[in-house]
């Protein structure tokens, strides 16, 4: 059986975050925390001795004539089924198939602010699917306190559809509760 291939550009190359990324990606990240971004928002920023904790997590576009990060991805283990229940579901049949598909967290994507309009999150999302064909996507957007449209739209241009709202009443950024919608791209292989 053939191993899955990554697709390939002349614009940028995919591969495992390093902890010498950590400084470009917590500048990447600080630029992109404010709600006021019409490119869109990350819901907190991290520091660079953050990112190196957890670098291990991430996978990186570099820009291939610049050789910079132009973006990260942060993927998570799925979460437990019963986080899962207590979703507002658009459906019956969106709920199984998300509770039957075989999936990769998302916890963050973000690109560099100078790298934005190159087609670099594309890149990172189809990357981790011809990677992963088998293997679903998804991720929470934040409609409240502050909607995040950019980042909405963006999803919905590279396959992803909502399919839960998540409401919860902890503190967030200073604000008394948030919600935030699910978004899934189903695998490209099922």
């Amino acid at each position: 059986m053939n191993e899955p291939t990554a697709p390939t550009t002349n614009d940028f190359h995919f591969r495992p975050a390093l902890t010498s990324d950590s400084s470009e990606m917590a500048g990447i990240s600080g630029q992109l925390e404010s709600f006021d971004n019409p490119s869109g928002y990350l819901p907190s920023s991290l520091t660079q001795a953050e990112f190196q904790v957890t670098i291990a997590s991430y996978v990186v576009a570099v820009d291939a004539a610049r050789q910079t990060v132009a973006g990260y991805v942060r993927t998570d283990p799925a979460e437990d089924a019963e986080s899962m229940e207590s979703l507002d579901w658009v459906s019956e049949e969106a709920r199984l198939k998300f509770r039957n598909a075989r999936t990769h967290y998302i916890g963050q994507i973000a690109v560099a602010p100078g790298s934005m309009g190159r087609g670099v999150g594309r890149f990172m999302y189809e990357t981790l699917s011809a990677l992963n064909p088998h293997t679903a996507l998804y991720s929470y957007i934040l409609l409240t306190p502050v909607a995040n449209h950019a980042s909405e739209s963006f999803h919905a241009a590279v396959g992803f559809t909502p399919i839960a709202t998540h409401t919860s009443e902890d503190m967030f950024r200073g604000f008394n509760g948030y919600s935030s919608r699910l978004w899934f791209r189903s695998a490209t292989t099922q």
